[in-house]
């Protein structure tokens, strides 16, 4: 691990060993170090746990200009668009809807405008 004269830095030797996607269209990665991990090393892992971040990954080593200096975007703060599709995916998965998702999806986004355009 080196931190570069930054605390919240962590760089190590690893290995995707697994990549998922998701319900709204991210990945999941599941990242394996491919050498042991010192004590200071798996306590800084546990502190970023569930922590967002920016990740890069390179099959060279990466010096810190190579990283990017905005800060990371907040996972838990969806859009209402998002939040809607999100919702939406929960009850065609539910309902165990026959068609596509994304067909439902748009149907269901055509009788909402359609209610909401009643109502000018």
């Amino acid at each position: 691990m080196k931190s570069n004269n930054r605390d919240d830095l962590f760089r190590v030797p690893s290995c995707i060993t697994r990549v998922t996607t998701t319900a709204d269209n991210c990945l999941r990665m599941t990242l394996e170090t491919t050498q042991e991990l010192v004590a200071e090393e798996e306590a800084m892992v546990m502190r970023l746990r569930n922590k967002n971040g920016q990740m890069v990954f390179s099959p060279n080593k990466i010096s810190v200009d190579d990283l990017p200096t905005e800060p990371a975007k907040d996972k838990t703060i969806k859009s209402s668009s998002q939040r809607m599709r999100a919702v939406l995916f929960v009850l065609w998965k539910e309902k165990k809807i026959q068609t596509d998702f994304e067909l439902f999806y748009r149907e269901k986004m055509e009788d909402i405008i359609n209610k909401l355009k009643e109502q000018i």
